[in-house]
């Protein structure tokens, strides 16, 4: 499960006081799989699983491209990531569709996914803002950090999709290894339990 790898990510918020455009190259993502907490119930009959999770950190580091403005301070630049998020549920549903993989066999994947996601507190730091100027970019990380939960407030739907995705790849994956039949020959009661076991394995 760990890490996940994205090539491309790409991230844009237009309302209210953050105004932002950014893309975001060859994520990768650590912590995943130390989960404290999970929950998986796949529902056969509906079509959908619900999950909730419990992270207790994840790490991620990437090239970002950036512009935009933040509480109507204006932030730009092209270099490396990283970000630190702490104490990270993830919590929702997604919904189930039953494709043909590549040897002719069927198989659960998610199709679509609907994520709340709550955090405890997150840092983040970004090289080369504005060119490269260092005492802009150490003040403008300075603010990001110092109002973390502030912006995280106003991004967390955009946020919430992008980690949906995360979630997706990785469920999918897992739900690959198996054939439709093998949920679809289990009891409700069994099905909750294996799908918990086969995901967060």
């Amino acid at each position: 499960m760990d890490p996940l790898r994205l090539k491309n990510v790409q991230f844009q918020h237009g309302s209210g006081p953050i105004k932002l455009i950014a893309a975001f190259s060859n994520v990768e993502a650590t912590g995943l799989s130390h989960y404290n907490q999970s929950e998986f119930t796949v529902d056969m009959e509906r079509k959908y699983l619900n999950f909730d999770m419990g992270i207790p950190q994840m790490q991620i580091i990437g090239n970002y491209e950036l512009s935009g403005n933040l509480f109507f301070f204006p932030i730009g630049g092209t270099g490396n990531f990283w970000l630190h998020l702490i104490g990270v549920n993830p919590r929702g549903r997604g919904n189930l569709e039953i494709l043909q993989n590549e040897n002719g066999q069927k198989v659960l994947q998610l199709r679509s996914v609907d994520l709340d996601l709550n955090i405890e507190s997150l840092k983040v730091h970004l090289t080369n803002l504005f060119n490269g100027d260092k005492l802009l970019g150490n003040v403008m990380n300075n603010f990001l950090n110092e109002n973390s939960m502030e912006i995280f407030s106003e991004l967390r739907p955009q946020i919430g999709r992008r980690v949906g995705e995360m979630v997706k790849v990785l469920t999918n994956r897992a739900l690959g290894a198996l054939s439709f039949e093998f949920f679809q020959d289990l009891p409700p009661t069994m099905q909750r339990a294996s799908a918990e076991k086969i995901i967060t394995s």
